[in-house]
């Protein structure tokens, strides 16, 4: 999947959703991104070859940190610059 299919075929956040995802304290999204990390090395080895079943494992964590980290940057940019 390409990266304009993939953004084209991620849902539409609510204003809720993209609200609750912008809250928090950049410690707060600093520890939410560990936490997933934490996940995916624990099932993860060394030397390991990530294939197709790593990507199917793992695709709905993808699309939902990079909402995250669109959101949350949006958030960011929107408090500096006014």
């Amino acid at each position: 999947m390409s990266y304009s299919e993939l953004a084209m075929n991620m849902p539409q956040l609510s204003k809720k959703e993209r609200k609750a995802m912008a809250s928090g304290t950049h410690r707060d999204w600093l520890e939410d991104s560990r936490i997933v990390v934490k996940d995916i090395y624990a099932n993860t080895t060394v030397g390991q070859k990530l294939g197709y079943r790593y990507m199917y494992d793992y695709f709905d964590v993808l699309k939902g940190q990079l909402q995250k980290g669109g959101v949350r940057l949006a958030a960011l940019l929107n408090e500096v610059l006014g």
